[in-house]
């Protein structure tokens, strides 16, 4: 993929973006592992190459109006971001709002966490599906 040269107006909105209420994986662990063992990201060898992947595909995204984190790549560490702030009560709109990924990834992910873990009546299966209830 072919990475974004940034003009100096260009790379102020990104930073200020950057700077957004939204979810940053580089910010919890920049050299994470990828669910997808096929992600590009897995062959980036320095924290600046897995930046500016991070940074270009956002700033495409921006450009295309897509949720800023479509097409990153899927990791446990934002499964479990996800997982604590239901279990920490937040609405399905500040989830969506925060991960800025798609409904059907989110819900992916979501029940990726479920898989035969959890028995119907559990409170962390039920707040999910009070999540998955709730009306934009």
């Amino acid at each position: 993929m072919p990475f974004v040269r940034f003009n100096l107006s260009d790379k102020q909105f990104l930073d200020n973006y950057n700077e957004g209420d939204y979810f940053k994986i580089e910010e919890i662990k920049i050299n994470f592992t990828p669910i997808n063992e096929n992600s590009p990201y897995i062959e980036l060898t320095s924290d600046n190459q897995r930046l500016m992947f991070l940074y270009t595909r956002r700033w495409n995204n921006l450009l295309k109006q897509k949720p800023i984190n479509t097409g990153l790549p899927d990791s446990k560490e934002e499964a479990k971001a996800i997982k604590k702030m239901i279990e920490e009560g937040e609405s399905r709109q500040r989830i969506f709002s925060f991960f800025q990924r798609s409904e059907s990834v989110l819900h992916d992910i979501i029940k990726k966490n479920l898989e035969g873990r959890l028995d119907e009546d559990d409170p962390y299966a039920q707040t999910v599906k009070r999540i998955f209830d709730q009306i934009d």
